[in-house]
């Protein structure tokens, strides 16, 4: 599987699904299957997750944050699918 790439130091293609890493408002981890998209007329990007929130210790929480507030500081590609 891939390693964590920094949002400092790379992001993915616009509108690419990927894995996102992110602190929450209490600065603990957690995952959830995303992309982002340029907003031109703010000229900023926008992070948009598209399944609720995963926690390390296996929970799910349903509480999300508004889509361009996500503090995502990491991301990597989404495995292949497996094999029939």
């Amino acid at each position: 599987m891939s390693e964590w790439i920094s949002v400092d130091e790379q992001l993915p293609e616009e509108y690419e699904d990927v894995i996102l890493l992110i602190l929450d408002e209490y600065d603990q981890i957690q995952y959830a299957h995303g992309f982002y998209w340029k907003y031109h007329k703010a000229d900023r990007i926008v992070w948009n997750q598209n399944s609720d929130f995963c926690t390390p210790q296996g929970g799910w929480d349903g509480a999300t944050m508004d889509k361009d507030e996500l503090n995502v500081t990491h991301w990597m590609p989404l495995p292949p699918p497996p094999r029939s």
